[in-house]
């Protein structure tokens, strides 16, 4: 299974592109699981705490944190995921 990692501190954003991406995998028949964070240090905790993502879509400018920063940690902590800015 695919995890993906959605991080948007806009979470109606969040939510649509979480339905899009369950919606494509379901037509290719690929079993996904998603988790959205709302900002990019829970989510960059989550990493640090033992999780591991596939894929991370992660919004630009955010608060705190903002998008380019969150990716300068997670590449810190050897993520090897891959990262599509949103």
């Amino acid at each position: 299974m695919l995890k993906i990692a959605i991080c948007d501190d806009d979470l109606r954003f969040a939510g649509s592109l979480e339905t899009l991406v369950m919606a494509e995998n379901r037509k290719l028949g690929i079993r996904v699981g998603t988790e959205v964070f709302a900002d990019g240090k829970t989510l960059v905790e989550h990493i640090r705490a033992g999780e591991r993502y596939g894929l991370i879509f992660l919004d630009i400018e955010m608060k705190d944190w903002d998008g380019i920063e969150t990716a300068k940690k997670l590449r810190m902590k050897n993520s090897s995921a891959v990262i599509i800015f949103v």
